[in-house]
């Protein structure tokens, strides 16, 4: 689950690759001038999060 602000945005899915296999996943979001909170929550299975990118 993916939170930013405070606010529910939504289930982050990660697509199934394997070791050594990274990929990316884009999510848009509305976010605020200034300082912005975003937590990522564990789901039903693990995924192992190397980056996140804020554009």
């Amino acid at each position: 689950m993916l939170t930013v602000n405070g606010v529910g945005a939504g289930a982050v899915h990660y697509p199934f690759t394997g070791w050594d296999n990274w990929q990316k996943v884009d999510v848009t979001v509305g976010l605020h001038e200034g300082w912005n909170t975003l937590r990522l929550s564990k789901g039903d299975y693990y995924a192992e999060l190397d980056s996140i990118e804020v554009a």
